[in-house]
């Protein structure tokens, strides 16, 4: 009878390091995520305590969004450490999107930091004519990046706050879908004269990646009543990540407690009948 038990000692100790195995494989992306966005909040939080040196060159930016508006190429005014720092984040409360950092330039390097400017649009602090691009991932590396902005529709507003500049609110009038490849694919990214708009980009479909969809806002003002309704969204959704950890860590806990005394119980009471 010996060897039997110890058999079956090592089946039991084998199935529930299975069951363990797989509770954390469920539990790891969930895990990583909120480890994600705590590392962004940081990172916005950094921005936000550089913002007083950033308003200083407000002339000089503008300055930079005029002359692409006259088909100019003027020189890049951000610093080297600007280049590879974030400069803004962008909100979306209507599908959950907090303060994601914005980073300049479009890059696989960039973009696996956050969302990015392209390089040849304006630069997102505002103005009359000004088209900024602002391009994310979607299916990348268990990260929500740009994946729900395909929720986005006319009518919806998401918000900008770049380069020491308050934020500024924009509302979708257009979605388009276009083909990289085509020699027209930028063509609706050209300024507008006069219009304030910001454009946000991601790959799609999500894991094929062969078109790339596109969200157009036109800057509107910001009301007492979006202000107070983005704050609560904001409050609420970066605490949901936190407390949902928590919970299923508590769930997992218990579910595999509550096997593993199973299986023991069952296991001994079938050695028990074995042995009388």
């Amino acid at each position: 009878m010996q060897p039997r038990r110890r058999q079956d000692h090592w089946a039991i100790s084998i199935y529930i390091g299975l069951i363990i195995v797989g509770f954390a494989l469920l539990l790891a992306p969930t895990v990583y995520s909120h480890m994600v966005q705590q590392h962004y909040q940081r990172q916005v939080t950094v921005y936000q305590h550089q913002q007083s040196n950033q308003t200083r060159q407000t002339r000089t930016l503008r300055q930079y969004n005029q002359a692409l508006a006259r088909h100019q190429a003027p020189v890049l005014p951000l610093t080297r450490a600007q280049q590879h720092h974030v400069i803004g984040y962008v909100s979306a409360p209507r599908i959950h999107l907090i303060n994601q950092p914005i980073y300049y330039g479009d890059d696989d390097t960039t973009l696996s930091h956050g969302v990015g400017v392209m390089p040849g649009t304006s630069l997102p602090i505002g103005g009359r004519s000004t088209l900024s691009v602002i391009s994310g991932h979607s299916g990348f590396n268990n990260q929500i990046i740009f994946d729900n902005i395909r929720h986005l529709h006319n009518g919806d507003r998401f918000y900008v706050t770049a380069l020491g500049q308050p934020r500024h609110a924009y509302r979708v009038y257009k979605r388009i879908v276009v083909d990289p490849n085509s020699h027209h694919a930028l063509a609706p990214t050209t300024i507008q004269p006069g219009r304030d708009i910001t454009v946000l980009l991601t790959c799609t479909p999500i894991f094929i990646n062969s078109h790339r969809l596109l969200i157009f806002g036109r800057r509107v003002p910001i009301t007492a009543r979006t202000t107070i309704s983005t704050n609560a969204n904001k409050h609420v959704t970066a605490n949901l990540p936190h407390w949902f950890t928590i919970v299923v860590a508590i769930v997992t806990l218990c579910a595999v407690i509550a096997i593993t005394w199973w299986v023991v119980r069952n296991w001994s009471h079938q050695n028990n009948q074995r042995t009388h």
